[in-house]
């Protein structure tokens, strides 16, 4: 019997002692990191959205809308003060006076359709313009009276000539060519004044078809707005002597200068301007080359903007990197955002 207590006590005496022990913690289990909710991406975009517009507020001196569609040569897409417009309700408004929001009428030449549009953006240009004066001719070769038959337009403005099935700009439009009106009747040109002088003008970005009417007395002449054109504007941007090199190589790259496109923001009243290194006319591609992909607010922004220019202008963009690695790196950025309309390539 004494033994076995004395063994029991052994017993208790080793579980306590066991027991005082401290026992080894446990490795914890490498958990995945918790995938970005849906929602979350969406307050990220949102938040890169209004990172976008504030940016474009601090560099409007660079983005101005006179910018935009008129280039170096005073040749840029306007009408002077006074040219009125085909408003959708049939009235007609000084172009000065048309407001984003406006509806006026638009017309798709290669289908015919005519609908109404909205306005969605005024353009004003200031300086030295090469201005052309057009004079129409009525249907039974007499001229009326100059002061209700003329248009006063930029060189580089286009009209529709149907005869040749072709936008042509109003410094190569040439007497005996025809101009349609909204009616779909053609008008003659009479004379063609061109001349050079400083001018206040304006152009309005128009949604979907773009195209509008402005009045040459009581005509209309079926005109495009200043959407789908590649600007090539002055190169600015300072970077190493690396990624200039490997800038300079996209498809279509100018020394010194970079193609750009215009675009407008819901909220805005103006057009931005976004800039790329290249562009493939053949394809319809915009090319921005990237020799290193960041993952800073500039790179969103820079690709926000870019999506928005070509998906308004009808293009499609593309990014190019030099290594699988960076293609990866941008595959991230733009599937972030949900941009669909960039591709990446690598280039080495």
């Amino acid at each position: 019997a004494r033994a076995a207590a004395k063994k029991a006590a052994a017993r208790r005496a080793a579980a306590r002692k066991a027991a005082s022990r401290p026992k080894p913690r446990a490795k914890p289990r490498s958990q995945p990191k918790p995938r970005p909710k849906p929602r979350q991406v969406k307050r990220a975009v949102k938040k890169v959205a209004k990172e976008v517009r504030e940016e474009a507020k601090d560099t409007a001196k660079e983005e101005t809308q006179s910018a935009a569609c008129d280039s170096a040569g005073g040749t840029g897409n306007s009408f002077v003060a006074g040219t009125k417009v085909l408003m959708a309700d049939g009235s007609s408004k000084p172009i000065e006076k048309v407001r984003p929001g406006d509806k006026v009428v638009a017309t798709d030449p290669e289908t015919g359709r005519t609908s109404v549009q909205t306005a969605a953006a005024t353009i004003v240009g200031k300086g030295s313009k090469d201005l052309v004066r057009i004079t129409l001719k009525t249907h039974d070769g007499s001229t009326a009276k100059a002061a209700t038959t003329t248009v006063t337009a930029t060189a580089g403005h286009p009209f529709w000539v149907p005869t040749v099935r072709e936008w042509v700009e109003a410094g190569d439009l040439k007497p005996g060519q025809w101009l349609q009106t909204s009616e779909g009747a053609w008008f003659r040109i009479d004379t063609v004044t061109r001349w050079t002088a400083e001018a206040k003008v304006h152009n309005l970005t128009v949604t979907d078809v773009h195209t509008y009417y402005v009045r040459a007395g009581s005509q209309t002449l079926l005109n495009h707005n200043c959407d789908g054109d590649v600007h090539w504007v002055k190169e600015n941007a300072h970077m190493s002597p690396q990624a200039r090199a490997y800038d300079d190589g996209a498809t279509g790259s100018r020394p010194g200068l970079a193609p750009a496109l215009q675009y407008y923001m819901s909220g805005r009243n103006s057009l931005s301007q976004v800039k790329f290194d290249g562009f493939d006319a053949a394809n319809g591609v915009l090319i921005d080359r990237k020799l290193a992909v960041t993952t800073r607010n500039k790179t969103y922004l820079q690709a926000i903007r870019q999506s928005l220019a070509l998906e308004q202008n009808g293009y499609t963009g593309r990014w190019e990197v030099p290594t699988a690695s960076e293609a990866r790196r941008a595959r991230r950025v733009l599937g972030s955002l949900m941009i669909t309309n960039i591709r990446v390539r690598v280039v080495p």
